[in-house]
């Protein structure tokens, strides 16, 4: 089945992916293909200092997308090895 995601149901994730609808998107597996509008990128973008400002930290392996957001003073931002120290007291 096809989806078309509001933005505020994607602005629900980016503050909290751990709650029902998170788990409606990334545990379903092939039962829904889940699309939204190009919009959508705009919104994120003009609310973005906001929901930074919401938000945790973001956690990412992604090893470039690390190093540019750090590049850019971008303070709330943890790697996998980073939040294992931290889980287990060393950092």
């Amino acid at each position: 089945m096809k989806i078309i995601v509001d933005t505020n149901i994607i602005f629900s994730l980016l503050l909290n992916s751990s709650n029902t609808l998170g788990d409606l998107l990334f545990n379903s597996g092939t039962r829904f293909e889940f699309y939204s509008c190009s919009y959508m990128r705009e919104e994120i973008r003009r609310h973005w200092k906001k929901l930074k400002v919401i938000a945790g930290d973001l956690w990412t392996g992604d090893r470039k997308l690390y190093e540019g957001l750090e590049s850019k003073n971008f303070n709330k931002i943890v790697n996998t090895v980073e939040l294992i120290a931290f889980r287990d007291g060393t950092r």
